[in-house]
């Protein structure tokens, strides 16, 4: 497993043009039978996805959390990455999972993120491998609560994400649960897993912002 420590900052924006608007996503909707909820998702696909004079191929999945506020940014940056003559990354399908009819707090920590994660392996992974040309690649991203979630999928269910991205991840919620989990983190078999842990700098380091600070330190120490 690579752990890296890299300092992320997020700046979200909006793009218009002559008045005209840019679509970057479809928008799906999961009738959820787990979470008794619709749930919505968007999807970007790559150029060449549609492109009839290319193969055939399959893609890779990027699942951002919290899509309605991380989504149009990660699309840009992806897009970047992925074009030019010297590509730094494969293209791949991204799908931001909303949380318009949710209630991310609930969905992201111990008071349902089982169901939550049930939905993405039984409901979400199903339906994107029966609409879209996916390969069994999947990348899961998030930021905050779904830091949280994330770092917690890794450490109990391994198998569902290829890589991990916690992005300044609340390990202080339900009193450091996941600094103690990491505690033993050694102990475990990630099988080849990635996880990348972003965090602020060091100027954020005050107040009741320190234990979210120390906190991701220390989680960061135990897998170093």
């Amino acid at each position: 497993m690579k752990k890296i420590l890299f300092l992320f900052c997020l700046t979200f924006a909006q793009i218009g043009f002559s008045q005209e608007k840019l679509s970057i996503a479809k928008i799906q909707k999961i009738n959820s039978k787990i979470l008794n909820t619709e749930r919505e998702i968007w999807v970007n696909l790559p150029e060449s996805y549609s492109n009839n004079k290319l193969q055939k191929v399959s893609y890779p999945v990027i699942y951002v959390l919290d899509g309605e506020s991380n989504f149009t940014f990660l699309t840009g940056v992806v897009s970047k990455f992925q074009s030019g003559f010297y590509p730094e990354m494969p293209e791949s399908i991204i799908i931001g999972i909303t949380n318009k009819n949710g209630d991310r707090t609930k969905d992201f920590t111990h008071v349902n993120d089982v169901n939550f994660l049930n939905f993405i392996q039984t409901e979400l992974f199903p339906f994107m491998q029966k609409n879209y040309r996916v390969n069994d690649f999947r990348l899961l991203i998030g930021h905050s609560l779904g830091g949280y979630f994330a770092l917690k999928t890794l450490y109990n269910h391994p198998k569902t994400f290829n890589g991990f991205v916690a992005h300044d991840p609340s390990i202080w919620f339900n009193d450091f649960e996941l600094k103690n989990l990491y505690q033993n983190v050694k102990s475990n078999d990630f099988k080849n897993r990635f996880l990348m842990i972003t965090q602020v700098g060091e100027r954020q380091n005050f107040g009741h912002l320190q234990q979210h600070y120390a906190g991701i330190k220390a989680v960061h120490s135990f897998i170093d």
